[in-house]
């Protein structure tokens, strides 16, 4: 009985942060039709901003415990998981609703994003191996820095291309 009561306590819990994250989405949303904000837009801000707030403060809880090591592991293996298992498992269920396969649109701003971070992590990689493994203030700063000119760079290339088509 008490196994028993524990999962559904667990699936209880997982319906209502089910709910919630469909509220906040719905909300987001919103706020992005009240601004004005295109979909791609709200996409690489709001809701990425809102996805992983909880991670940047659990992170930084860590780090001030003194568990660097964990909170520079978590903070790759957080978005990693959440790059794999959710695209895979979105991509999965959309094949499987379309006789077996699926179109993955992707925007040239998702583009820019996507190449962008694949060379910010070997960039990242190549200057913690040739710094020791350690990360240092300086590539915090240039991390920080990167983020918001990718960022404006993809809402250029976005502008652009939609202002042209």
């Amino acid at each position: 009985a008490q196994t028993c009561f524990s999962w559904a306590t667990f699936l209880t819990s997982l319906l209502w942060v089910g709910l919630f994250a469909n509220e906040v989405v719905g909300a987001m949303q919103l706020l992005g039709i009240i601004m004005g904000l295109k979909p791609m837009a709200e996409g690489i801000t709001l809701l990425a901003w809102g996805n992983c707030v909880d991670n940047v403060f659990g992170l930084l809880g860590l780090a001030k415990a003194g568990e660097y090591r964990v909170a520079i592991t978590g903070i790759y293996a957080g978005p990693m998981f959440n790059v794999l298992f959710g695209n895979g498992s979105i991509l999965l269920m959309s094949a499987m609703l379309n006789g077996g396969r699926t179109a993955f649109i992707m925007t040239p701003c998702a583009f820019v994003l996507l190449g962008s971070l694949e060379v910010i992590l070997l960039g990242t990689l190549l200057y913690s191996k040739l710094s020791g493994w350690r990360m240092t203030r300086v590539l915090g700063i240039f991390l920080g820095v990167a983020y918001f000119v990718i960022l404006i760079l993809g809402f250029t290339i976005e502008h652009f291309i939609t202002r042209a088509s």
